[in-house]
């Protein structure tokens, strides 16, 4: 299973809110909530994110 817990701190970390991922990388709000719920989400979504975040795939996405 897939968990982006890490996902939520980083984004507070970097003062990153979820309308400026909506607003500025153009990551849709039903994305958004397949984050929340820990759903499938593209790699290149999560590049995207990587790239907003300034971060890699092991700092937001964990297999548990």
């Amino acid at each position: 299973m897939i968990k982006y817990d890490y996902f939520w701190i980083i984004m507070k970390r970097n003062k990153v809110s979820q309308y400026k991922l909506i607003m500025d990388y153009h990551i849709s709000p039903a994305t958004i909530l397949r984050l929340k719920r820990n759903q499938y989400v593209s790699l290149f979504t999560i590049e995207t994110l990587c790239r907003a975040l300034d971060c890699n795939i092991g700092d937001i996405v964990t297999f548990v």
